[in-house]
C-alpha cells in the first residue's frame, strides 16, 4: 500500500511539473502540439525516414543480389550454347576435313595410274634409323620395299619412304631423310638425273658434272626407272646448289614432307 502510494505521489509531480512546464512555455509562445512535436513526433518521423532508407537499401541489394543470380543463370545457359555450338562446329570441321581427304584420295587415283593403300602414322621416331610406324601390315596386303607417300592438296604426291618391314597390322617406314636412304631423281626443270641420299635432315645428290643446271628451287622427282618407285612422285625441291671440288657439285633437296605432323600416308602396292 505505501508503495502505490508514493508511485501515486510520483506520477502527481510528474503531471504538475508538465502543467509548469507547458504553462512556462506557453506564456513564451510555446504550444503543447510544439512540445509534442519536439518530444514525440520528430524523432517518431527520424526513425520512420531511417527505417525507411534502411529497407530502401535492402530492397536494392536484394535486386543487385537477384540481377547477379539472373545473369549468373543467364551466363550459364550462354555457355551451354557455345559448348553445343563449339561440339558441332568440331563435327562440321571433322566432317569438312573427311570429305577433303576423300576428294583428295579420289583425285590421286584419277591422276595417278599406280594402286595404293591409305595408313594412318602411328608414331614417328628420330636415332639411328628415322622411321615412321604406320597401322597397316601384311593382312592389309603391304610388304616390305613397298613406296610411302602423301598428299597435302589431292593433285600432287610426295614421297614419304619405304616400308622396311611388317607385322600382321603395322608397318615401319624409313623416311626419305634417313643416311640409309637412297632413290633416282630427276629435276623437273632441267631433266638432269641422280641419285637422291638421305643425310638426317633432308636429302643430297653428289653430281660429278661440274656446273651442272640445277638451281635453286627446282622441284626434284622419282624417274620411274628402278621397279619400286612410280614416276613422278614429288621428293622435294632444291635449297642449295654447292660446288665440292673441280669435279662434283653437292645439291641439298628439302622435301616437302613435314614428318613431325604427317598423319596419313598412302602406301603403293602396284607401280
Amino acid at each position: 500500500m505505501k508503495e502505490n502510494k508514493n508511485f501515486k505521489i510520483l506520477i502527481a509531480l510528474f503531471l504538475i511539473i508538465i502543467v509548469v512546464l507547458v504553462a512556462g512555455l506557453s506564456g513564451k509562445g510555446i504550444t503543447l502540439f510544439d512540445i509534442a512535436d519536439f518530444v514525440f513526433i520528430r524523432p517518431a518521423m527520424g526513425i520512420v525516414t531511417y527505417m525507411h532508407k534502411r529497407s530502401t537499401y535492402v530492397f536494392h541489394l536484394y535486386g543487385i543480389l537477384k540481377s547477379k543470380v539472373e545473369l549468373e543463370n543467364e551466363n550459364a545457359k550462354l555457355k551451354e550454347k557455345v559448348n553445343i555450338l563449339n561440339e558441332r562446329l568440331k563435327l562440321t570441321q571433322g566432317i569438312y576435313e573427311e570429305n577433303e581427304r576423300l576428294r583428295n584420295i579420289l583425285n590421286i587415283k584419277k591422276q595417278y595410274p599406280f594402286k595404293f593403300i591409305v595408313g594412318k602414322v602411328i608414331s614417328s621416331s628420330r636415332g639411328n634409323f628415322n622411321l615412321l610406324i604406320i597401322n597397316r601390315g601384311k593382312e592389309d596386303g603391304v610388304k616390305k620395299m613397298m613406296p610411302v607417300t602423301c598428299s597435302y592438296d589431292g593433285k600432287e604426291v610426295n614421297l614419304v619412304g619405304i616400308v622396311i618391314d611388317t607385322s600382321p597390322h603395322f608397318s615401319k617406314v624409313l623416311i626419305v631423310t634417313d643416311p640409309h636412304f637412297n632413290v633416282g631423281v630427276r629435276d623437273i626443270e632441267t631433266n638432269e638425273v641422280g641419285i637422291a641420299k638421305g643425310n638426317g635432315k633432308s636429302l643430297s645428290i653428289i653430281s660429278k658434272i661440274s656446273t651442272p643446271k640445277i638451281k635453286n628451287g627446282d622441284l626434284i622427282a622419282t624417274t620411274g626407272v628402278s621397279d619400286i618407285y612410280p614416276e613422278n612422285i614429288i621428293v622435294g625441291s632444291v635449297t642449295t646448289v654447292q660446288k665440292k671440288n673441280s669435279i662434283t657439285t653437292e645439291v641439298t633437296i628439302e622435301p616437302f614432307v613435314n614428318f613431325d605432323t604427317l598423319s596419313e600416308v598412302m602406301i603403293i602396292y602396284k607401280k
